[in-house]
């Protein structure tokens, strides 16, 4: 099996590092892959979904690591943040907006700890990508945020590394628990049939829609299925086959569907792709046993999963025991201690 290193060079452009709450061990995580694309001479530009990069997180207090770059690695932070760098060469002043003032794309002149805050929205990680490559830059990493993990979406990034730790659960099970859920979340499966091409011109247009068996399509005028149960149900029937959402898939909706639809498993529900299904455990398991089935149209590709045995609240698991457990369950993707970096052990 490759590393996750050689899994992100060999497949991504575009590499989104995702925590599965904060104190994951995600930041120790991005400055591992930034000293490997170093130590190989690899180019590279950073940024930050929010902020990142402070010594103390500001949800919980904490100490937490630094980013960590080298001169000559290209950055994009809010203006406020770029102020504040020692040494940085202004590449391209953006129009693209964050809390923190415009996008501004820099090189570092300097090695140096720094603060990041980039784009909060899909539409300004695109622009960015895009002004990257007008800059010369080949790969990017953008350092993600707690509960923002639809900004990995396949849209913008070609792969995640997601980081999971002692921090989620103090039960090692239930760590490994939510950890596979979640991955199976972000990997569920593409549509095989000729409705996939639908689906993705309807998500693009941004309207909830039902496709018909007989391939018709009804576009139900709203934008997010979010508390438009009643007119989603008003227009489902014994023809409808998919049930097309642009936006978030939340377990309210099948729960209503399952109560007041008697077709609903003849019905696919589809989204963009894994990041915009919000569904706990034990519902999603409650969903499948009754034959519910939900479909993207575009898979999300998991890199590789960083582990962190060690949680801020002051207990910790073995960490040859912990990723021993973790491979045990999910054999096919690399998986590594971001404590015990010496070597890519995935």
């Amino acid at each position: 099996m490759k590393s996750i290193i050689e899994n992100m060079i060999d497949n991504c452009r575009t590499v989104s590092v995702v925590g599965m709450s904060k104190n994951a061990g995600k930041t120790v995580a991005v400055n591992w892959i930034i000293e490997n694309l170093n130590s190989m001479g690899i180019s590279f530009a950073i940024t930050s979904i929010g902020r990142d990069g402070e010594s103390k997180d500001i949800v919980t207090n904490t100490e937490k690591p630094q980013v960590f770059l080298k001169k000559g690695t290209i950055i994009a932070t809010g203006k406020e943040y770029f102020d504040l760098i020692k040494g940085v060469e202004v590449l391209k002043v953006t129009d693209i907006t964050s809390a923190l003032g415009n996008i501004i794309v820099g090189r570092i002149t300097q090695n140096q700890f720094v603060m990041l805050a980039g784009p909060s929205t899909t539409g300004g990680l695109l622009r960015l990508i895009e002004v990257y490559e007008e800059v010369g830059v080949d790969f990017n990493i953008i350092d993600g945020a707690l509960d923002r993990v639809s900004l990995a979406s396949p849209t913008v990034a070609d792969g995640i590394i997601l980081s999971t730790g002692a921090v989620v659960d103090r039960n090692i099970e239930k760590v490994i628990l939510k950890t596979l859920h979640r991955v199976h979340l972000l990997q569920i499966e593409q549509i095989n049939d000729e409705a996939l091409e639908m689906a993705k011109n309807l998500i693009d247009f941004g309207e909830v829609a039902i496709i018909q068996m007989d391939g018709s399509v009804k576009q139900l005028g709203i934008r997010t299925a979010l508390r438009a149960g009643d007119k989603i149900l008003s227009n489902l029937d014994e023809n409808s086959k998919y049930l097309v959402l642009p936006g978030s898939l939340m377990g309210t909706l099948i729960k209503r569907i399952l109560s007041s639809y008697r077709d609903y498993k003849n019905l696919i529900i589809v989204v963009q792709d894994g990041t915009k299904i919000f569904i706990d455990h034990k519902d999603y398991l409650h969903f499948l046993r009754r034959g519910v089935d939900i479909k993207v149209v575009s898979k999300v590709e998991i890199i590789g999963i960083t582990v962190n045995p060690y949680s801020p609240k002051g207990y910790y698991f073995d960490s040859d025991d912990f990723v021993r457990e973790f491979k045990a369950y999910i054999s096919d993707t690399p998986i590594i201690d971001v404590m015990n970096l010496g070597d890519d052990n995935s």
